[in-house]
């Protein structure tokens, strides 16, 4: 079993696995289309991720919605990647979610 995170990060999306650290997303083994819909969803947390916490709230709608999907693309990372578990950081909020 893997067990993996998914968070935005600077200009790459993050993806690292517990006992290895970070993985490079279009060598992690995940479908080409799911690749690219990661690196769009992590381009589109670019505006957010130089932010301090109270510019962060006046985006909360927008956040809330990368974080969306962002879960979205946890869960299908999982189910590409089985048997493992990929768990959700919100850059956003700066919690697991």
């Amino acid at each position: 079993m893997r067990y993996l995170t998914l968070s935005a990060d600077y200009i790459d999306p993050s993806l690292r696995e517990e006992s290895e650290g970070h993985l490079v997303i279009d060598r992690a083994g995940l479908p080409v289309d799911l690749v690219a819909r990661i690196v769009a969803w992590n381009a589109d947390y670019q505006v957010v991720v130089p932010l301090g916490l109270s510019e962060r709230r006046s985006l909360a709608g927008h956040i809330d919605e990368l974080d969306a999907r962002g879960m979205s693309l946890a869960a299908e990372i999982e189910r590409a990647l089985a048997p493992s578990r990929v768990r959700y950081y919100s850059e956003g909020w700066l919690t697991y979610l």
